[in-house]
This record gives structure tokens, sequence and C-alpha cells, in this order.
């Protein structure tokens, strides 16, 4: 807990604060309900922190998110050249590559996942970026971060984050010294300058794509140790992603683009292709799961092995959660827009009526994190009355 210049006294129901005071810039740690005690592990420090997101290294020509190999080369030589007296940290901020966008791709692929990677590595398209990181983590007072996204969670796994060291650092003890893996969730937390800053990837708060890190530990636990495991139980972000986009993303290409899954994905794919409705709404319904596991990730639950109550119960019709989104997120009929030329033809409307926007969707609302919130939000969103 960092103990700011001003703090609000936080009782412990006694009526007696928990925090009472304050000396600025030293993290404390409540170690119980009336004792404090300082944080005795220090972060690390940078003078620079140079902070990429979302490269999604991964997939075959045509149909590959990330095409500047050569660009992001550059910038990161450049990183590596410049201050040569300084602390520079490169932290990529989750979905370094993209397991999703591979041939014959699976929600979750513990014994491909280190044969994909090599093709990864090996691909033209991505080669001078892997040279580039190598060379960045060769030079004194660089760091290499990394943070785990949702679109590469097999890096997690304790074989394959291995064999993307051994790779990042060409084998040089020194060199892999100098890279920082944070694969569990907890994100980045340092100190640059006089800041303290912490990065995460941000499906933390994404209940499409929210990530059970338990379950992920105990996948790599229990194959490592040459068990069997249950099977993994996919979000409804990868079931988008592998059972439809992947199809789709074919004939439109942009789609990989669209952001964010709720209001914008799945909104267009149905507009671009109605004979999808089944597929989309079957991975609507998955939602339903998934908005019990955002109310228990947010209770510390999330990674046990109940399920929550009427969970499974709780999925609904395909063409009926279509339904539901589809009015929650225009304000006219949905039916209005039964095919991608009427969508269009909409936007082309409204553009020639003076209206800025495309198409009139539903936002500006304030957004918070809090339990009751997000639970309604979500079950709203797919339909369900709670």
């Amino acid at each position: 807990m960092v103990c700011p210049d001003k703090v609000k006294p936080v009782a412990d129901g006694s009526g007696k604060p928990l925090v009472t005071g304050c000396q600025t810039g030293v993290d404390w740690t409540v170690t119980s309900r009336t004792k404090m005690s300082r944080r005795m592990e220090p972060l690390s420090e940078y003078q620079e922190l140079h902070v990429i997101s979302d490269l999604h290294i991964g997939g075959v020509a045509p149909f590959q998110i990330f095409d500047q190999g050569d660009l992001l080369a550059q910038t990161i030589d450049h990183l590596r050249d410049q201050s040569p007296n300084k602390q520079v940290a490169l932290l990529i901020n989750g979905d370094m590559v993209d397991f999703l966008a591979e041939d014959k791709a699976k929600y979750f692929d513990p014994i491909g996942a280190v044969g994909k990677l090599d093709r990864i590595f090996r691909d033209p398209a991505f080669a001078p970026v892997w040279d580039a990181l190598q060379r960045f983590v060769q030079k004194n007072k660089r760091t290499l971060i990394i943070n785990l996204g949702n679109h590469d969670l097999e890096l997690a796994l304790p074989w394959v984050r291995e064999h993307l060291l051994d790779q990042l650092s060409g084998g040089n003890d020194r060199a892999r010294g100098r890279i920082i893996l944070s694969l569990d969730g907890a994100g980045c937390l340092c100190r640059v300058g006089r800041a303290k800053v912490l990065c995460v990837h941000g499906n933390e708060v994404d209940t499409w794509n929210v990530t059970d890190y338990e379950m992920l530990r105990r996948q790599g636990r229990e194959l490592n140790q040459g068990r069997d495991v249950k099977e993994w139980t996919p979000n409804a972000g990868a079931k988008l992603v592998i059972d439809v986009m992947n199809d789709i993303k074919r004939e439109y290409p942009f789609v990989d683009l669209l952001k964010p899954e709720v209001e914008a994905v799945v909104p267009v794919l149905y507009a671009l292709k109605p004979s999808l409705v089944s597929k989309i709404g079957a991975v609507m319904s998955v939602g339903t799961r998934l908005a019990w596991d955002a109310v228990r990730r947010m209770s510390g639950f999330l990674g046990e092995e109940e399920t929550a109550p009427d969970a499974e119960a709780a999925e609904v019709d395909p063409r009926q959660a279509m339904e539901s989104l589809l009015r929650e997120t225009f304000v006219t009929s949905p039916q209005q827009y039964s095919d991608a030329d009427a969508l269009l033809r909409a936007a082309e409307e409204r553009l020639e009526g003076g209206s800025t926007t495309s198409v009139n969707v539903r936002g500006g609302e304030d957004q918070y994190l809090g339990l009751p919130t997000t639970a309604n939000a979500h079950f709203r969103q797919l339909g369900v009355a709670r």
C-alpha cells in the first residue's frame, strides 16, 4: 500500500484508523489490523521506461496483424544506443506474440506452443524484431521486461518460458539476467525517476478476456510433473478469435483491429456475415459464465475448483443473446442493420445529415470497477436478468 501525502484514515471497525499518518515516498505493508511495517523488497529503478504493447507477432502472411518488423527493430536499436549511461528499460506490455493467430490455433496449446514459437522466431516478417531484442539485452544498463497478455498465455508455462529466454538471450547468461518476465498477472511495478509506475496488460478489467492465472499455474505444474490436466476453459475473447474471427478475417482483414469486443466486434461481424449468428451467439453465451468470473475475480475467488452458482445454467439462446446485444448497442432496431450494406448505407445517411458518428452507438456513461456495477453491466449486455 502506498501512503501518499494525504490519505483518508481507514477504520478497522473498532473506530481506530489503520492509517493515521504518512511519510512521502515510503511503501508500507499492513501485517495486522494495527501494525504497520516497511516493505523490505526494493523496486527495480530506471531512469527511462519505454512501453509498447499488443504487438501480436504471429500468423502467416498475408494474415498478420504485425507487419512493421524493420521499423520496430530500428526503434529498439535506437533505445539500445541512446543514453548509454542511463538505466533504460523496454517493457512489452502483453500480447507480444499471438498464439491465437497461428494456423491450427487452439484456445490453449501447451504441447504445441514451443513449435509455434519457433515458427514465429523464423518468420522473415518478425525476425528483425527478435534480432533487435537480442542486441538490446546484450548491452549493459538495458533491461527487457515482458508482461503476459491474453493471446500469449502459453508463455507462462515453464518450458515455453525457458525457450523464450534462450531465444532472447542468445545463450548469454549476462543477457539473460537483463530480462524480466512477469507472467502471473501481477504486472510490472518499478520506479522511474521519482515516480512509482505499475504497468498491466489491461485484460484484468476486461470480462471478455479475463485470465484464470491460478489455473494457468496449475496447468504448468501438472504438465511439468507428468500428470493429467483438466481441459482449458477459454474466455469469450479467445472463443471469438478462434471460432469466428480467424475465418472471417480472410475476407475482412480489418476485423483484427476492432475493439472493444462487445460493443464493436460482435455487431460488426454480425452485420458483415449474418450467417455467423449461431457461432457468435455461442460466444455470447460464454459471457454469462465470464460475468460470474468477473465477480469471482474481484472477490478473490477466481481459480477455485467450485463453479459459481447457476453459471452453467445461465447460458442464453444464441439468437436471443445477439438480439439483446444489438438492442443495447444500437439505439435503433437491430433488424435495420441486417447486413453490411444496410449498415454502410445508414452510416452514409448519418454523415450526409451532419452527424460525425458512423453509427449511433451508446456511450459516455461512467464505468466503475465496483462489484455490483460490473456484474450488472455484463449480465445486461448478455440479456440475462439478474
